[in-house]
């Protein structure tokens, strides 16, 4: 999934990729095996929250090159992107008895990002 969302953004270096990249994740969370959330879960039990933060780690070290020319999230702000991302559809998946719809819930979160990403624009701008 870390390729695919780094080639998205690679592609689509605005604010227009955020749907692609939702959809990544929730296509990668997609499984009815439940194999990946189990894989997911196990992960997080033996290794603990750490786990996210490798994975954000990872993400962040992938994008670095890919667009040197694009402005570069900080830390903090790039955090809550991939945090409220990861957790919110983790939480969605531990959580079926809520039966979210799956289209319904990218609508939401495409908006959530898409609204941190102007008002850091707007703060920036100002």
């Amino acid at each position: 999934m870390r390729t695919k969302i780094t080639d998205i953004i690679a592609k689509q270096p605005d604010i227009s990729a955020i749907r692609s990249i939702v959809r990544t994740l929730t296509d990668g969370s997609d499984d009815p095996s439940g194999a990946r959330s189990l894989l997911t879960e196990t992960l997080m039990r033996v290794r603990g929250e750490s786990v996210l933060s490798e994975q954000h780690l990872a993400f962040m070290n992938a994008l670095e090159g890919v667009q040197p020319d694009r402005p570069v999230l900080n830390r903090e702000s790039a955090f809550i992107l991939t945090h409220a991302a990861i957790c919110l559809l983790r939480a969605a998946a531990a959580e079926p008895e809520l039966q979210l719809d799956r289209y319904a819930l990218e609508d939401e979160l495409v908006c959530l990002m898409e609204s941190y990403l102007n008002a850091l624009a707007a703060r920036k701008a100002s």
